[in-house]
């Protein structure tokens, strides 16, 4: 029976994606942590669009123990942690191996340049932050737990820079060239000047550096993001809507970056707002567009124009709200909240009626 990853971890993505934040802002209080939220979206969320991205060459078998895995883990989330924070910590480790491991196997096998043996790396750094997340079920420091998950969201956002930009630079360079302009050749200084200063950022946060050293790594980032966006603008305007919303992705990333530095200036807004610019606008908007443009291309489909524009509209301004909410607190929560899911909804409903027409 032959069986197509993304047409089961897309729809299971875009499912947890709704329940992690639908749960966490509507349920009544106490009923979800912030750590399981966070927990949820990184590595139960992207996890699940790993998946359905990278097992290209899994069999039929394999896929459907990883989803079993990953549903069993993402269901034993909803339970209490007392009495069940120990069965919680082995699926989950359980689910996050699996993937992470067939994951890199299938990185590995398409890498044809030296220089890509670095993509499996952020899987491998996921796994490592998987298993120090559950350092609190077995009675350690919630804080460890945190900061594990921090980590592991530096390295998704690590990922889709490196990797994003890579898909970018190509496709807007060939954009370019037909419109009778010169090739855009790869940066790759550029790029490890962007993943160095990422680096040093989350290190930054995770040790309380000064604001600003914060400030200095952040911005180095922030500018080299900009410096390559600006490489790119001779490709954007023949780029389609979901280039486009990749390129926007990458300018969120390059915004929360600007945002996190400017601590050291005592901004009005908290620390979780330039965060959500990165996660949601950057992580939630590459995601979300990468699922349904993954699919249109595996499955030799029309780029569906309308779904890809409602989505990443819907996720920009939730993304945009979101870090917003210090100053509307009371309204930008669950306007957020509300655009995230319809975003996730849309992309759902089109890949299950998609599905259905074939």
């Amino acid at each position: 029976m032959a069986i197509a990853a993304h047409h089961l971890f897309f729809p299971a993505a875009m499912l947890q994606a709704v329940a992690a934040v639908g749960v966490w802002i509507f349920a009544p209080p106490g009923f979800a942590t912030p750590f399981w939220h966070a927990h949820e979206l990184v590595f139960g969320y992207t996890l699940a669009v790993a998946a359905g991205f990278l097992f290209t060459k899994a069999t039929a078998k394999t896929i459907l123990t990883a989803l079993a895995l990953w549903t069993a883990a993402r269901l034993a989330w909803f339970l209490p942690p007392d009495p069940f924070a120990l069965p919680q910590a082995v699926l989950t480790m359980a689910a996050t191996g699996t993937i992470a491991i067939i994951g890199a196997r299938g990185f590995l096998r398409g890498i044809k340049r030296g220089q890509n043996y670095v993509f499996p790396v952020p899987l491998a750094v996921l796994l490592l932050c998987e298993a120090t997340s559950q350092v609190p079920a077995v009675g350690g420091s919630p804080r460890i737990g945190a900061a594990a998950v921090m980590v592991a969201v530096f390295a998704v956002v690590g990922l889709i820079l490196a990797m994003g930009g890579r898909i970018l630079g190509a496709a807007l360079s060939g954009l370019a060239q037909r419109s009778g302009g010169e090739r855009l050749p790869p940066r790759p200084g550029l790029e490890l000047v962007i993943l160095a200063a990422l680096l040093a950022t989350a290190l930054s946060l995770l040790a309380g550096a000064p604001a600003a050293l914060l400030a200095c790594c952040a911005w180095i980032g922030c500018a080299a993001i900009l410096a390559r966006l600006a490489d790119w603008r001779a490709g954007l305007r023949l780029a389609s809507l979901d280039l486009l919303a990749l390129v926007l992705a990458q300018a969120f990333i390059a915004a929360g970056l600007a945002g996190l530095g400017a601590r050291v200036l005592d901004p009005p807004w908290p620390e979780s707002a330039p965060l959500h610019l990165i996660t949601i606008g950057g992580i939630g908007l590459t995601t979300v567009t990468m699922m349904v443009k993954t699919a249109v291309q595996r499955d030799r489909r029309p780029m569906p124009a309308g779904v890809i524009g409602s989505a990443a509209a819907l996720m920009s301004f939730a993304g945009l709200a979101r870090a917003g909410v210090f100053l509307f607190p009371g309204l930008a929560y669950p306007l957020a909240a509300l655009a995230w899911i319809g975003a996730m909804a849309i992309a759902f409903a089109w890949s299950v009626a998609a599905r259905g027409t074939r």
